[in-house]
């Protein structure tokens, strides 16, 4: 909730969650509890927050968590409203006899970031499971400093990396359990027709493909929106695609993995047997609702029970709202694979119902068609099928001499430009996420910075990348706006044994006027592990001052930061600045047609140069001409192209 953003304006779907600002800035989080049965004394319970920002190095606040006693709904709730036509008894949940508790459950200093913050809830939360208190969620909200106007930003519900969203931790017991009985009666399942590796040990690895076959081990149908009464689930096909009015549901009986296993790998294939004509990207989701395949259709997921939205399309009924995984299609006669990894995880250890996943094309308005074979098809070994790697006790983990890492790197993506910008976009997501471990894009993510383009942008991110990625603003971008609905405009992040480091250019630009974005710089810059700075200006462009690039060659060069990363310019140059040794890259632009793949060895750099056939710049309202020719031929171009076709 904002003071200065009554109505919120999608801050319900917002990343991250800001706190501070005078208490103009609070947020609201609740935790669903249907697992622990209402007789369980809970013993400890903490709200665990990861920081990812603030609003200066060196900011200090003390944040409270509050209980929230008035009903609420958070995809309604705003600065005014606590659910739609239920004001709050003072804007903000500021009622102290109406709105929340005078006192916070616990509270927390907060002066860094990078780091976790807890706040314990365990007599709140035995109040929600009992039912003695309703659960209407958590205020955070800091302690009110007329002369501190500090924020510190948390990863949300919808932050890029699922192991930094907030978590409640709760531990609990049962008093007076009854005595169990010594006899209990099963009923034996279906198991499915199984490939295994042989057993060798504890910590081994096992592989098991499950296919339908002699025994029954998966079921599949397919919706379609124009028979939208109609069932498919005895159909030899599955269906995807045409504005995303055909999708298809595929469940496995996962049983046959061990409860306790740790699955390594798991992927789900199935076989194209035929289409319309035109390639595009497909991805998986897994089903949130329960479903009977074979009474499934347009409008139900079973008899009696309706989707949330017509065609499984409800993100918080239905199913995820993030993608698990795509694959960019070529062709037919092929198999496509699809990371599952996480969903069968679920699956096996019992922590999310297995209702399947749902099989769509990424976007609304790609119109081609894709036929897959299912698990009726006359030809057993084209059935859909699941390979699932999996160990019993914990892997040995593979020793690696020096850090490694794969980025995709993409720029200047210009969403709101044309069409041709939103679905390169989101095709590159695609393809980057089966490429690289994180991604980073550093800016102009939009045309104009508008919050409808912004959102779109995010949208897009979320719906086709299934790996952590982040974002710097561009010229293009609207700090406020970007902040809001992407992330922290400077941000460092530790993974692969390198420290990623991201810089808002403009705001660097205008020390010692405005020194934030510089200390936040400082503040990331370490000694400790191979530093990368992303940013949206090269070096020596018009976007920095002479005393802007003088301060950032001192930095690198003292920090001995391996590469910068940028765009801006809309050309490839991958140099070597002679001044720092810090290695160079510029990037071409994204609605341009291109992305980039770095790989990282210790301090060994590779590029690849990436680009999508079918696509030019012509398409994308543009032409070579006056992109900065001066520049190319300046700072030369090392780059490796590579053509996908």
């Amino acid at each position: 909730m904002y003071e200065y953003d009554t109505e919120n304006r999608g801050l319900y779907a917002s990343d991250p969650l800001g706190v501070g600002d005078k208490q103009r800035l609070a947020s609201v989080l609740r935790f669903d509890l249907p697992f622990i049965p209402p007789e369980a004394t809970i013993t400890s319970a903490t709200l665990e927050l990861y920081a990812v920002g603030w609003s200066s190095p060196n900011a200090i606040l003390t944040i409270g968590c509050y209980a929230i006693t008035r009903t609420t709904s958070l995809n309604e709730l705003t600065w005014t409203l606590a659910q739609a036509g239920n004001p709050w008894g003072t804007p903000g949940c500021n009622d102290p006899f109406t709105d929340c508790r005078a006192k916070p459950e616990s509270s927390q200093r907060a002066t860094e970031i990078g780091r976790w913050y807890t706040f314990s809830v365990a007599s709140l939360v035995q109040g929600w499971v009992d039912g003695s208190v309703p659960n209407n969620g958590l205020l955070l909200r800091s302690n009110l400093d007329p002369l501190t106007a500090h924020i510190f930003f948390f990863a949300s519900a919808e932050h890029f990396d699922p192991a930094q969203r907030p978590r409640l931790a709760v531990t609990y017991r049962f008093d007076d359990l009854p005595v169990p009985s010594q006899t209990s009666t099963a009923t034996p399942t279906a198991t499915a027709s199984v490939t295994r590796t042989p057993t060798t040990g504890p910590g081994a690895e096992h592989t098991i493909t499950i296919q339908q076959g002699t025994y029954l081990g998966s079921e599949d149908t397919y919706l379609y929106k124009y028979a939208p009464t109609a069932n498919y689930c005895l159909s030899d096909t599955l269906m995807a695609g045409f504005r995303q009015q055909y999708v298809s549901l595929l469940r496995f009986d996962v049983s046959g993995v061990p409860r306790d296993a740790t699955v390594t790998r798991a992927s789900l294939q199935v076989y194209a047997t035929g289409w319309s004509g035109q390639d595009g990207t497909i991805g998986t989701y897994v089903i949130s609702r329960t479903v009977s395949l074979c009474d499934s259709n347009w409008y139900q997921a079973r008899a009696g029970d309706p989707w949330g939205a017509e065609g499984c399309s409800d993100t918080d009924s239905d199913r995820s709202g993030l993608l698990s995984s795509t694959a960019r299609t070529s062709g037919v006669s092929r198999w496509y694979g699809f990371d599952v990894t996480r969903a069968v995880q679920s699956w096996v250890g019992e922590t999310r119902p297995n209702n399947g996943v749902l099989l769509s094309t990424t976007y609304a308005s790609f119109t081609g068609t894709f036929r897959f074979a299912s698990a009726q098809h006359s030809d057993v070994g084209l059935r859909p099928k699941l390979v699932v790697s999996y160990v019993v006790g914990l892997p040995t983990p593979t020793p690696r001499a020096e850090p490694y890492l794969i980025i995709g790197h993409i720029t200047d993506d210009h969403v709101g430009r044309n069409v041709v910008c939103s679905s390169l976009l989101q095709d590159f997501a695609g393809l980057i996420s089966q490429q690289a471990d994180v991604l980073v894009d550093t800016g102009d993510c939009t045309e104009n910075g508008t919050e409808e383009e912004t959102i779109e942008y995010r949208d897009h991110m979320r719906g086709n990348m299934t790996i952590p990625w982040m974002a710097v603003p561009g010229n293009h971008d609207t700090p406020d706006v970007f902040q809001w609905h992407i992330g922290p405009l400077n941000w460092w992040w530790d993974v692969g044994g390198y420290r990623l480091i991201g810089i808002d250019s403009e705001a660097i630009n205008r020390d010692p006027y405005d020194p934030r974005a510089m200390n936040a710089l400082d503040a990331a810059l370490t000694t400790d592990r191979p530093c990368i700075v992303f940013g949206h200006f090269p070096l020596d462009s018009e976007g920095y001052s002479e005393e802007t690039n003088r301060k950032l060659r001192q930095r690198f060069s003292a920090y001995r930061v391996l590469l910068y990363v940028s765009g801006h310019w809309h050309v490839d140059s991958f140099t070597t600045d002679p001044t720092t040794g810090t290695k160079l890259l510029v990037g071409h632009w994204t609605c341009g047609n291109h992305y980039r793949l770095i790989r990282l060895q210790g301090t060994r750099v590779e590029v690849e140069q990436k680009t999508l056939s079918g696509t030019n710049l012509g398409e994308c309202g543009v032409s070579m001409e006056g992109q900065y020719p001066s520049w190319i031929e300046r700072i030369g171009n090392a780059v490796l192209e590579t053509d996908l076709a």
